[in-house]
């Protein structure tokens, strides 16, 4: 590809390109649970209308820990101190479980609604109530949503 055909690749196109390099491919796949736990860290802090600062006088955090906790970079964070993040945003832990398929394309969504809270706010966006794709998990006293 010639550097002017460069310039106006798309990031979905440039990450194609550069997936064929194993090498590449194999970093990205590392990096891909925490890139979307600290996108959606980022995300949740940001409809809370809280900056950096203000979340980590709310946890006892300093702010360069929010900051690590929003990076690409680094180890995933445990749940406790997801739920901690969480809950000072004045939000709810919840996790979204999704099924590929042959090709890895997401194909079935299965939310876990392990309270009632989770359940209704569940129900309430999706506009029904859970489905029985996930029997085994009853027998685990859990339910789930088929998205």
């Amino acid at each position: 590809m010639k550097e002017h055909e460069r310039q106006h690749e798309s990031i979905a196109e440039l990450r194609e390109r550069l997936s064929e390099d194993p090498e590449f491919a194999g970093a990205w796949e590392a990096t891909r649970a925490k890139s979307r736990i600290a996108l959606a860290l980022l995300r949740l802090r940001r409809s809370a209308k809280l900056t950096q600062v203000q979340l980590a006088e709310k946890t006892g955090w300093d702010k360069a820990h929010i900051s690590r906790l929003e990076s690409a970079s680094g180890g995933v964070p445990d749940t406790a101190t997801i739920a901690r993040y969480v809950q000072a945003c004045d939000a709810e832990v919840g996790f979204m479980f999704v099924k590929l398929d042959e090709e890895r394309k997401p194909a079935i969504v299965l939310v876990p609604l392990s309270s009632d809270t989770a359940l209704q706010s569940v129900v309430d966006l999706v506009g029904r109530q859970p489905s029985d794709a996930a029997p085994e998990a009853e027998q685990a006293n859990d339910r789930f949503l088929e998205v």
